[in-house]
């Protein structure tokens, strides 16, 4: 039963990381007249796509730290636990990403890479982040396996833009 918890909270970080992210564009774009999308993609320059990139990566690493930290590293007992309850948290949040993907896009065979390649981002980060993060350790142990998953995210972001959108 605590798979499928697992796999859900994949899906409700990916909901929550929308919402978030939806609500640093709005604010962004009241409050410092700053476009932080990727309305006029053909103009926007390098620095812009990393930075919501970061950004981006910095939401939905937060959140999956958040829940792992609070959740599922209770469930961890062993490397196997850690692989499967990774997978599965990673898979429910790319998911939900292809799912959003799928109602703007038509996928076709050649995006499959794409698709692929979302999911090993997920699937290796949750990974990544249950194998350091440990329920009875402190935060500021923690923070250079957090930075390093948003780094890793956003550098993986990047890399899916310019080759595959």
């Amino acid at each position: 039963m605590r798979f499928i918890e697992t796999l859900f909270l994949g899906i409700i970080i990916a909901c929550t990381a929308l919402i978030a992210q939806v609500f640093v564009t709005v604010i962004a774009e009241l409050f410092f007249r700053t476009n932080i999308t990727f309305q006029y993609l053909p103009t926007d320059p390098v620095w812009h796509i990393g930075l919501v990139m970061i950004i981006a990566a910095s939401i939905e690493e937060s959140l999956r730290y958040l829940i792992i930290k609070k959740r599922t590293s209770q469930h961890i007992n062993n490397i196997l636990s850690i692989f499967t309850h990774g997978s599965l948290l990673g898979s429910g949040f790319a998911s939900f990403e292809m799912f959003l993907t799928l109602l703007n896009h038509t996928v076709s065979v050649s995006n499959m890479y794409m698709i692929i390649s979302v999911f090993i981002i997920h699937i290796a980060l949750s990974i990544f982040l249950l194998y350091f993060i440990k329920p009875k350790s402190t935060f500021v142990t923690e923070i250079p396996f957090l930075f390093t998953s948003i780094i890793l995210h956003a550098f993986g972001n990047l890399i899916l833009f310019y080759f595959f959108l």
